[in-house]
């Protein structure tokens, strides 16, 4: 199980786009019944859970003895058990009306693709399952090989050979100065090439053979 839903990333031109398994607006439309049909006395809390390609919404609620799972799907009289928070709900934009959100739901499904959530009942429970097909995976963004300088690669090739090299070894191999020297390693460790393990003094120098590369690459 999940601790959170994972929306596989895509780029239409600049836009960024998120693609959740499951309709937002139907996700709230569920949380919203939830919260003004539990029955708050049994101080039992509402329960999500995430999978990977299913998700499950719970609540303890009073429904008549002759409702099952087919009669919520259908249409029905709407008797929320918690009118006061029904109507907060509506007067602030929440919910449409009373009686309508599992129509909603279903059609924010199918609009979005997906199965129409399954709803059942255990006892005094309530629980709407949402499902959908395995997202399928997107590939990492193709990031360009870093284009490193000759002086560059010589202070990448000390380093792997003398991985406590100090700043002034360094410029006096290169022939520049320490600030030239501090100029390019700083390049070096925002392209990925280069990092430091432990302090300036005592540490030592990491060269990251995947990201390296030359500058004709």
């Amino acid at each position: 199980m999940c601790t959170n839903l994972r929306a596989p990333i895509t780029y239409e031109g600049v836009v960024r786009v998120e693609r959740y398994p499951f309709p937002r607006e139907a996700v709230r439309e569920a949380l919203y019944n939830a919260l003004i049909h539990s029955d708050y006395s049994s101080n039992i809390p509402i329960q999500i859970r995430v999978y990977d390609n299913r998700l499950e919404i719970s609540n303890k609620a009073q429904l008549p003895p002759d409702w099952t799972a087919e009669t919520l799907l259908s249409k029905h009289v709407s008797n929320p058990l918690n009118p006061l928070l029904a109507g907060t709900f509506f007067r602030a934009g929440f919910v449409e009306s009373w009686g309508r959100g599992i129509e909603k739901i279903c059609r924010e499904c199918t609009q979005y693709g997906n199965p129409s959530p399954e709803y059942s009942l255990s006892g005094f429970f309530v629980t709407v399952s949402f499902n959908a097909e395995d997202m399928p995976a997107v590939p990492p963004p193709q990031v360009p090989a870093p284009q490193l300088t000759e002086r560059q690669k010589e202070i990448l090739e000390y380093m792997r050979s003398n991985p406590e090299a100090t700043y002034g070894e360094l410029a006096k191999w290169c022939g520049v100065s320490e600030r030239t020297v501090t100029d390019e390693i700083i390049l070096l460790k925002n392209a990925g090439c280069l990092s430091r393990a432990g302090s300036r003094r005592k540490g030592m120098w990491v060269v990251h053979e995947a990201t390296e590369r030359d500058g004709d690459a």
